[in-house]
């Protein structure tokens, strides 16, 4: 018997027109351990499809469950309170009373601006007294649960209507929720955050490559991509050619290193090949950009 029973099984919603067509499209997402799900966690049942790639949002819409996350055991998590579980941790989910939940499952989160990434909490962490708990669904968090349970109801579910909820999730949660609110909620996700971008910015200037900087730190190409996308919303190889060229530019500005020593620094074979570099990623020559320093002002 199963444990848990998918919502759209239980009841006769409205479906959503040319269901055949949604469900034979490209971007049906018909993996059930990516996205938003809604369901029924049965009393005195476990949850068990835990998976060490993912991170969960649990948000409790009826029900009562029991959690234990790591060194925190039997924490109680009742009606319109939500939590956040890290991939890789260690915990169980029991259902102290039938649970209406939704369930938000993902690796590597949407890509959203710089005010909204995780690792923008990290100036908070500081001296931050960590408590495992769950956090209050409030207004308007309640709303787009709600709206949420009728899309997921009436079989919804394309792959971009995924991304799209959790990018309005997480501005939610930016705007209804404090800093110390979210630091607490995502204190492990933001703490290995931390440690991981740690790593790769005391090592990336030596790397050329993206596959030195994994190597040097310590992870596997695969790995350390989901990782690094993770962690600075971007994709390495982009993020170390903007270093780069930023790096390259100061060096310039400083009349007192020579052109040649920057070739060579930088591993340039020849001047044409390092000026076509400096016109394409830095905007000018390397002569014109070192002039900008005589002429009084900077490009």
């Amino acid at each position: 018997m199963k444990i848990y029973i998918m919502k759209q099984q239980m009841r006769q919603a409205k479906r959503v027109n040319y269901l055949d067509e949604h469900l034979n499209c490209l971007f049906y997402n018909g993996n059930p351990e990516i996205g938003f799900r809604h369901l029924t966690l049965q009393k005195g049942k476990t949850w068990c499809e835990l998976s060490a790639k993912n991170n969960y949002f649990f948000f409790l819409l009826e029900g009562a469950l029991i959690v234990d996350f790591n060194e925190c055991v039997g924490y109680e998590v009742g009606k319109g309170e939500m939590i956040y579980l890290p991939r890789s941790a260690d915990f169980k989910i029991f259902a102290k009373e039938s649970a209406d939940l939704i369930i938000l499952s993902y690796g590597i989160p949407v890509q959203l601006c710089d005010k909204l990434s995780l690792s923008q909490l990290g100036a908070f962490i500081t001296d931050f007294k960590y408590e495992f708990k769950s956090l209050d669904i409030r207004v308007p968090l309640d709303t787009f649960l709600k709206l949420l349970v009728k899309y997921l109801d009436s079989g919804m579910s394309c792959q971009h209507m995924h991304e799209l909820k959790q990018k309005e999730l997480f501005l939610i949660l930016r705007a209804y929720y404090t800093k110390e609110e979210k630091v607490n909620f995502f204190y492990h996700s933001i703490a290995a955050s931390l440690t991981f971008k740690d790593k790769v910015m005391g090592v990336y200037l030596e790397a050329r490559t993206v596959q030195e900087l994994a190597d040097k730190c310590g992870y596997g190409l695969k790995t350390f991509q989901r990782l690094f996308y993770s962690c600075f919303s971007e994709v390495p190889s982009k993020w170390l050619m903007k270093q780069k060229a930023q790096h390259v530019k100061a060096r310039l500005l400083d009349r007192d290193i020579p052109i040649k020593v920057i070739l060579d620094e930088f591993g340039f074979s020849t001047y044409a090949n390092f000026c076509n570099y400096c016109k394409r990623y830095v905007g000018d020559t390397p002569r014109n950009i070192r002039e900008s320093v005589t002429l009084g002002f900077r490009k």
